[in-house]
């Protein structure tokens, strides 16, 4: 059995469940995550796994009958509005590790498991992510997180375009050029420190690694040139060279499914940003299909478990991405 958790009206989760079942395989949608918080596992680290299982809608599924699992959505901590903060923080603590602990168990493949170090976000990659992506060949666009105006002035001036963001909200991104990006710089200053990130002359691309399945996408249209957004993305050919230094990142990352937001300049390579929850629906329908079938290839019954014995790092929860800045110092 495969056990998908995710909404029904996600097409990654309907795609991939028609996939599978094409192939014969039962699978259970569970679309309320949270389940799980609420008395919905029961893991026996001491026994056999046929004597741990997940409790759906009553019904146990045991560890050992399950052939793989796809996680487009993390179980969360229902509120408690009668228990203190302090309370209700230690329990999301402790729901969050166990999580971890089990789905990092399981004798099975498990697409997008949680990393621990992805439930406390930062801005800034670690130097340890930044020497496997320039490792792998690809670089990272000068940067500057700065608090005070000038300096960030004097750096898009030199660059004359860049994609500006905040330590209080990193994901959320936004570009800048030309003169009205100036005035823009302004008005976002008046509130807070900022990140830029440059942005030289190239193509966007938008990489999706499925295993060992490499696939490129280029937006529709000049909808969004800023490579930022949602336009509609199709499928695009990518060199061999570049598709195996996107699966040496992704493996080096020990995440099974991400996508990759680069920028191809003349001479370089730019990485701007790591999704560790892909966002399918931005694809069209061809490259929905090719993913698709890219990940239940990964969850059926017979295929090579994914990693079972490496480290804690598979990937994330819902809009996690890893933030590419330079870290400071």
């Amino acid at each position: 059995m495969v056990v998908i958790f995710g909404p029904q009206n996600d097409p990654c989760v309907h795609h991939t469940s028609r996939y599978l079942r094409q192939q014969g395989e039962e699978v259970l949608l569970v679309e309320d995550a949270s389940r799980l918080a609420s008395g919905g596992l029961c893991w026996a680290l001491d026994r056999p796994h046929n004597e741990s299982y997940f409790l759906v809608d009553s019904q146990p599924i045991p560890f050992a009958s399950l052939s793989g699992i796809l996680l487009r959505t993390l179980p969360e901590n229902q509120s408690q509005p009668e228990m203190s903060l302090p309370d209700q923080q230690y329990i999301a603590s402790e729901l969050q590790a166990t999580l971890v602990g089990v789905f990092h168990a399981l004798p099975c493949p498990v697409i997008n498991r949680p990393l621990p170090w992805r439930f406390h976000r930062s801005l800034m990659a670690g130097w340890e992510q930044v020497n496997l992506i320039t490792g792998c060949g690809l670089q990272l666009p000068p940067t500057l997180i700065t608090s005070r105006y000038e300096e960030a002035a004097c750096f898009y001036a030199h660059h004359g375009q860049a994609i500006v963001n905040t330590p209080a909200k990193p994901d959320h991104r936004q570009s800048i050029r030309g003169k009205e990006g100036t005035e823009e710089l302004k008005r976002l200053f008046a509130q807070q420190s900022l990140a830029l990130q440059a942005v030289p002359s190239g193509q966007w691309l938008q990489v999706f690694v499925v295993g060992q399945q490499v696939f490129g996408a280029t937006p529709q249209s000049a909808l969004l040139e800023e490579g930022i957004g949602e336009p509609l993305l199709q499928p695009v050919e990518l060199s061999p060279t570049l598709q195996q230094r996107c699966c040496r990142l992704v493996q080096g990352l020990q995440i099974d499914f991400a996508q990759l937001c680069l920028l191809q300049a003349e001479r370089e390579v730019y990485c701007f940003d790591i999704h560790l929850l892909p966002q399918y629906e931005q694809c069209d329908s061809r490259l929905q299909e090719r993913i698709a079938a890219a990940l239940a290839t990964l969850l059926s019954p017979g295929e090579k478990e994914l990693r079972d014995d490496s480290p804690p790092g598979q990937a994330g929860r819902s809009d996690d991405r890893l933030c590419l800045h330079l870290p400071a110092g």
